[in-house]
């Protein structure tokens, strides 16, 4: 039983047919792949090239980066309270 997979982001700095056989090896050529922040062009023609599709998850993560929670806001109410008090 494996525990955890090898991280693609490892992968990807590793040479081409390491980063192609584990896409592969995962299933990738029939998948939708998601990818997030900047990626080299030859990067992402290599993922193009595996799999069926690749989606960029960079809009979504920003939005929910900027959703706050109220736990959240009141977390920055009080850092922003205790710099004050420093200034």
């Amino acid at each position: 039983m494996a525990w955890s997979r090898p991280s693609l982001k490892v992968a990807a700095t590793a040479p081409a047919p390491y980063f192609t056989e584990e896409l592969q090896r995962r299933g990738a050529s029939t998948r939708t792949i998601a990818v997030l922040g900047p990626m080299p062009f030859r990067l992402y023609k290599l993922i193009g090239e595996t799999t069926q599709e690749i989606f960029s998850l960079d809009a979504e993560y920003t939005r929910l980066r900027l959703t706050k929670s109220a736990e959240e806001i009141e977390r920055i109410r009080i850092g922003a309270r205790l710099t004050d008090l420093g200034v």
